[in-house]
């Protein structure tokens, strides 16, 4: 972590709060409000009033944290206190090198995203900040910005307000006790006086802009500060209102849409975040133009928005409504000084009696929407209850995938891959294969991997399954006197992850694992979701000396285009080229062929998967295939079993 300038008037800065005696008081209900409403504002799981001190921080009021201070080296807050009147905004912390390797971001409470506005003294100096953050990356748009200046603004005026209710008291306590042994002369008492009435003054209008920031920040907690629509917040509570009604008037039905935006994100990526609040303004203005008085459109979220239409009752009219709602969408865009076209997906929900909670409703219209996405975007979908129970078997799985790796529920299977220069039962090397235990083992490791890499956990697994590998090679070692590799798969997502070098540099070094005894495995989709940046990923590794193994080759796309640019060391055949049921020779013995020429022209050798046959394993060797996997050898093996293959 790159630890932040200290300021010149660091000392300045430290008097001026120590002169407030706020650090290490009691808790108090004004700020504890003030940072709830900030994370309800920005709907984030953490927000919080930090104080920076001389080597710590310390938090006057929290939400989401189990800590009351950190070190200061570690802060984020140490950052904002350079600046007295701009915010920090950090998108994504895990790609920020000020912060990528701080423990408040690579462990609890895993900040991804943070916000922070300096909260500044009277006289200059900052004396900490008020701050959301989240475990996600996201953005914060320029209205937000606003609000979180109000906020620190709001946090100053609760300190100051702090400081002279307790001045106050003193005076007034020195007061009585003057008064009571008549030690104090009426010009002194008089000058009391003065000075109580003043600090009242004072605090009136104090208090007086302290409600004026408030109101702000409540308008702030129930509308969109960008388009001026209800937020979540809002439309959740006007939808409970909504369902009541139609409790007692069963006649009273309506329809819900929840429309997001297709991929929005590339909008912002291309042509800049203003461009996307422009985007969102426009969408926001036609979906008003299209309502009547008295329906209700929202905003929930970046690109996410919802409508309420009274008075339907049926799938038909709500279709006429959806069509309406498509219509605007058809119609291009001015942005950028261009035409352009931006689609969305809709999901559509009829509310009738079956419904008495507005989650419920949220969560139907958003199956419906998810159901838009599936078919291609660019449509409109009815919720479907077949589709729920597919959605909440996806929950399920994210569940069980985090106790997994809370309780490390994993295991290694190892399939042995044989070089054909010698006898097929002397292997050269292994692939170990993940395998989910526990309550994880009842869904099949495909759903299971597709759910950690949508989650993100694939990182902490394939950091657990590199190290897990590296250390069961070093037993199979002990077990033969040949050099054996083992091979490792790596995902896209691990590919894209800023920490995944030093990742794998640290692990080996751990292990005493020699580079060149680990291959990593990656397929062609991987490295495709972003080529450049897995090719300069896969580069470094390589020149450690490291295997980089191309799997299931011809099964992805570009292959030919980018094979010469790839390191890799070796192609692996995928087995649906290789075998299938009922047949014992090579399934496409041209397409093989054609694979492994290309590759021995690129000096790249080649193992076959899937082989099961002697027949394959014989065409394969005409073919001057150099190795082969597959159950001709053995299927997948416990460790044990493994070493006494060798």
């Amino acid at each position: 972590m790159i630890p932040a300038v200290v300021p010149i008037s660091e000392l300045d800065r430290l008097s001026a709060l120590r002169r407030y005696e706020i650090l290490d008081t009691a808790p108090d209900a004004d700020f504890d409000a003030l940072t709830g409403l900030l994370a309800s504002v920005f709907r984030t799981p953490i927000a919080g009033v930090t104080l920076l001190d001389a080597n710590r921080q310390w938090f006057k009021s929290s939400v989401g944290l189990k800590v009351s201070e950190t070190l200061r080296a570690v802060s984020f807050c140490s950052h904002v206190a350079v600046s007295s009147d701009r915010p920090l905004i950090v998108p994504d912390a895990s790609r920020d090198r000020r912060f990528m390797d701080s423990p408040l971001v690579v462990g609890s409470p895993f900040v991804r995203f943070y916000a922070g506005m300096p909260i500044v003294a009277p006289n200059g100096q900052v004396i900490g900040a008020v701050f959301v953050a989240d475990v996600v990356a996201r953005d914060i748009s320029l209205e937000q910005i606003d609000a979180l200046k109000i906020a620190a603004r709001s946090a100053m005026t609760l300190i100051e307000h702090r400081a002279t209710v307790i001045h106050l008291d003193m005076v007034r306590a020195s007061r009585r006790v003057g008064e009571r042994e008549m030690m104090v002369g009426l010009r002194e008492l008089a000058e009391v006086r003065e000075s109580a009435l003043r600090l009242e003054v004072k605090l009136s209008v104090e208090s007086n802009l302290r409600t004026t920031a408030e109101q702000k920040l409540e308008y702030a907690a129930t509308y969109d500060i960008l388009t001026d629509l209800p937020n979540r917040k809002h439309f959740i509570m006007l939808l409970e209102k909504q369902l009541i009604l139609s409790s007692v008037r069963p006649r009273d039905t309506f329809v819900v849409f929840s429309i997001d935006i297709d991929n929005f994100k590339q909008v912002n990526e291309a042509l800049g975040h203003q461009v996307g609040d422009e985007l969102l303004l426009m969408i926001a203005s036609r979906l008003k133009g299209i309502v009547r008085f008295g329906d209700l459109v929202a905003r929930m979220s970046g690109d996410e928005f919802m409508i309420i239409i009274d008075g339907i009752d049926n799938e038909a009219s709500a279709t006429v409504f959806a069509e309406r709602i498509m219509r605007i969408f058809a119609t291009p865009w001015r942005l950028a000084g261009a035409e352009r076209f931006v689609t969305a997906s809709i999901g559509v929900v009829v509310v009738d009696d079956r419904y008495c909670r507005a989650s419920d409703v949220m969560r139907d219209a958003g199956i419906g929407m998810y159901s838009s996405k599936r078919r291609g975007r660019n449509c409109f979908s009815f919720f479907e209850q077949s589709v729920r129970e597919e959605v909440v078997n996806h929950i399920n799985i994210h569940q069980v995938l985090m106790r997994s790796v809370e309780r490390r529920d994993f295991s290694f299977v190892y399939q042995p891959i044989a070089a054909l220069s010698t006898r097929y039962t002397e292997v050269e090397g292994f692939e170990a294969l993940l395998r989910f235990d526990g309550l994880a083992a009842q869904h099949s490791t495909f759903d299971m991997v597709v759910a950690a890499e949508q989650s993100g956990l694939i990182v902490e697994i394939g950091a657990w399954a590199l190290k897990s590998a590296c250390l069961e090679l070093k037993r199979f070692r002990a077990a033969t006197s040949r050099n054996l590799q083992m091979s490792v798969n790596v995902s896209a997502r691990q590919l894209v992850d800023p920490g995944f070098v030093a990742m794998v540099k640290r692990t080996l070094a751990e292990t005493a694992v020699d580079p060149s005894e680990i291959a990593l495995e990656v397929t062609e989709s991987a490295i495709m979701e972003d080529p450049d940046r897995s090719i300069m990923v896969l580069e470094e590794l390589r020149n450690l000396g490291m295997g980089i193994h191309l799997d299931d080759f011809g099964t992805g796309y570009s292959s030919l285009s980018y094979l010469r640019r790839l390191p890799i060391t070796r192609v692996k055949i995928d087995r649906s080229f290789v075998s299938a049921d009922g047949q014992s020779g090579l399934v496409d013995s041209v397409i093989v062929g054609a694979i492994i020429s290309l590759a021995h022209d690129l000096k790249l050798k080649v193992i076959a998967e899937g082989v099961e046959t002697l027949q394959q394993r014989i065409a394969l060797e005409r073919l001057r295939c150099d190795a082969i996997q597959g159950y001709l050898i053995s299927g997948p093996v416990s460790g044990l079993a493994a070493a006494a293959l060798l």
